[in-house]
């Protein structure tokens, strides 16, 4: 019996693994630069690293298309210049106190 189970687990595992897509990657990936670009800085950052995705900072439902930009979702969008620092102080101390 330990033997089967053995070998089931590797099945469990890889179904497990299989990844959600996060749509506001899909879509931003294929606009212009001007929006395509933070999908390429992200990639390379410590919050891709981290997890962090695009709905933790901008709201949103990053499963669902047709309601990832839809406020009633919480979609917040890119924040102004001045709220940055207390945006990403929210969860870096290290960002309010490089102001």
């Amino acid at each position: 019996m330990a033997v089967v189970c053995v070998c089931l687990l590797p099945t469990f595992q890889a179904t497990a693994a299989v990844k959600s897509v996060i749509v506001c990657i899909e879509c931003h990936a294929r606009l212009p630069v001007k929006f395509s670009q933070p999908v390429l800085l992200w990639q390379a950052s410590i919050h891709a690293e981290h997890g962090i995705m695009c709905n933790t900072c901008h709201g949103g439902d990053p499963m669902d298309s047709a309601n990832a930009m839809n406020p009633a979702r919480g979609y917040r969008g890119a924040p102004l210049p001045p709220a940055i620092p207390g945006l990403c102080g929210s969860c870096s101390s290290g960002a309010l106190s490089a102001q």
